[in-house]
């Protein structure tokens, strides 16, 4: 598995990142999949969310959420 240290560490990048660039939604979809590895899967879905809101057609988002059956 993942060490629960860098996925807090790369969480925290990742929400810097997308504060610099809003609409990455490569950004948002490597955070939503760092939230599931946490399982913090409210956080996930919401992420997974935002994306869908940018790119509605967006493969990446759309798995992440069947992987927690949120569709």
């Amino acid at each position: 598995g993942r060490s629960p240290i860098v996925l807090k560490e790369t969480e925290k990048y990742l929400e810097k990142a997308i504060m610099l660039n809003p609409n990455s939604v490569d950004y948002m979809n490597e955070l939503g999949s760092q939230k599931l590895a946490q399982e913090k899967t409210k956080d996930a879905v919401k992420t997974f969310n935002q994306v869908l809101k940018l790119d509605p057609s967006n493969v990446p988002a759309c798995l992440g959420k069947i992987k927690e059956n949120k569709i």
